[in-house]
């Protein structure tokens, strides 16, 4: 019963159907080996794509999913939406909430696809800290499995998911780690201005800008190390309070802010962000 009002709750914005259809030039001519992907419903073409692209429905990937998760980890479904009219989607599965140093952090399974061929399916860890509302998402692209491109591979994905789920887990409790490690360890002289320089890629050696980014992302770490502590997990925060509430301002909709921290600009520079301040561990 549970599982049927998880998967009404994450269809509810994503309740349609894909299809493959033939794919003509201007003379009315079959192009071979070429398909138009679009949506059963309204008929809006999502993708041009050859004869290996393959692909699963957005029930289809519900079912799998909440087929291989464990429910004892699962502390409730929490989101999922579409983007330029379905061409690329989300599901965020909330898991059990982490006390860190007096504060709380949701953190989320969270999967990406597309249906537009712009990226692979997805899986990674996401993170809420719910002191100052700053999201961090890191995908784990890197590791075999978690990255699945839409050709024959995609209908196995309950095999790799169920095979890989432990590494998500595993990697969950090493963030929990590497954050402690960042919050143990104190800023050094210019650290901050570092940062600054080495993600908006400027100088500010010899003066401080009156606005743009660079001084609201000075705000932003200011903020965050008075709150959390003179350490790298302020310093790391204030990059997330920057890429969370003002990197994205000027979204059209929710969920293109979401898409923007989970897989753009803001979600590229958080990462940046977390390599370097992981990089200054015991140095």
């Amino acid at each position: 019963m549970e599982t049927t009002r998880q998967k009404q709750e994450l269809l509810k914005n994503l309740n349609f159907e894909v299809e493959k259809v033939p794919l003509y030039d201007p003379q009315g001519r079959n192009v071979e080996k070429y398909s138009l992907l679009r949506r059963k419903d309204t008929l809006q073409v999502l993708n041009i794509c050859g004869s290996g692209y393959e692909f699963l429905q957005n029930s289809e990937l519900v079912d799998i999913v909440l087929e291989v998760l464990p429910p004892s980890l699962i502390d409730s479904v929490t989101k999922s939406g579409s983007l330029h009219g379905g061409r690329r989607t989300y599901m965020q599965f909330k898991l059990k909430d982490v006390s860190f140093n007096g504060d709380t952090i949701e953190r989320y399974v969270t999967i990406l696809n597309s249906f537009d061929g712009s990226s692979s399916l997805k899986i990674g860890i996401g993170d809420r800290v719910m002191s100052c509302s700053n999201q961090f998402y890191r995908f784990l692209r890197s590791m075999e499995g978690l990255s699945i491109k839409h050709t024959n591979r995609i209908k196995h994905l309950k095999e790799m998911l169920s095979k890989y789920f432990n590494t998500i887990l595993a990697y969950d409790q090493t963030l929990d780690t590497t954050y402690q490690s960042l919050y143990n360890t104190p800023l050094h002289d210019n650290l901050i201005k570092d940062l600054v320089q080495y993600l908006l890629k400027t100088d500010i050696t010899h003066e401080l800008p009156e606005s743009g980014k660079v001084r609201t992302l000075l705000e932003c770490i200011q903020v965050e190390t008075q709150q959390k502590g003179h350490n790298l997990w302020g310093l790391f925060n204030g990059v997330t309070r920057y890429t969370t509430h003002h990197a994205t301002s000027k979204s059209k909709s929710e969920d293109n802010k979401i898409f923007k921290i989970m897989n753009g600009g803001s979600y590229k520079l958080a990462n940046k962000a977390f390599q370097f301040v992981t990089n200054q561990i015991d140095v």
